[in-house]
């Protein structure tokens, strides 16, 4: 077994306090990186919690922007009586409502760097379709995009 002389003894204790300050040591540099990770961790959270505040609040200022530019068009081309000008004010109207799309389905994604092009396609296709030809069009749309 273990011999109880004083010269084991002292080594025993010699080790195990050594053990002790060693790990204490490295135990305060694992709490203080523990700690710093946390804190840094904390951080950025916050960071992307406010990115994504701002994110939602520029979404909803491009989308009500738009929405003004297309209600003014649509407003103005009322009032107009030439058609050549009607047309033009309708025709721009319709870009609006393309890029007020595009934007939203942009916003809709997680990932943008995959959109489903062809659902998009779609979308804008039957607006403008019915935007030009109104709800009784006899236009048949038929897409294939992979």
């Amino acid at each position: 077994m273990f011999p109880w002389n004083p010269r084991n003894i002292f080594s025993l204790l010699s080790v195990s306090f050594s053990l002790y300050l060693l790990g204490s040591i490295f135990g305060k540099d694992l709490l203080k990186s523990h700690n710093a990770l946390y804190k840094s961790k904390k951080a950025l959270t916050r960071q992307m919690h406010e990115k994504e505040m701002l994110l939602k609040e520029v979404h909803h200022r491009v989308k009500n922007n738009l929405q003004t530019v297309s209600s003014l068009l649509s407003l103005r081309s009322r009032s107009v009586q030439e058609n050549k000008m009607k047309n033009l004010l309708k025709s721009t109207q319709n870009r609006v409502i393309s890029m007020a799309m595009v934007h939203e389905m942009l916003y809709m994604r997680k990932d943008i760097s995959q959109i489903e092009y062809r659902s998009y396609v779609q979308e804008l296709s039957e607006y403008l379709i019915r935007s030009i030809k109104g709800l009784d069009s006899k236009v048949h749309l038929k897409i294939d995009i992979p």
